[in-house]
């Protein structure tokens, strides 16, 4: 039995998540990068808001703190997490 027990964010917190529609978010929310036909739009898994790759980037540091799997995230909705679960 591993000494970490592994976590998840709830399904229905992820399910419950509205998402942007696309083409409501001309750039990314952070940084104010134009969105092209080569520079995408991500999602945040948790909070739905519009970002580039570079402030929405799977979080592997959700592996370090214990979760099955990396997820996109916006650099609040880590912060959020990180407290939630760092404690535990």
């Amino acid at each position: 039995i591993s000494s970490r027990a592994s976590k998840k964010i709830l399904p229905e917190e992820l399910d419950s998540v509205v998402w942007m529609k696309d083409r409501s978010c001309p750039s990314c929310l952070k940084c104010a990068t134009k969105f092209t036909l080569t520079t995408r739009r991500h999602h945040c898994r948790k909070c739905g808001k519009i970002y580039c790759v570079n402030c929405c980037p799977p979080r592997t540091v959700l592996l370090d703190l214990g979760f099955d799997s990396a997820l996109r995230l916006c650099e609040g909705c880590l912060e959020l997490i990180k407290e939630r679960f760092a404690h535990h």
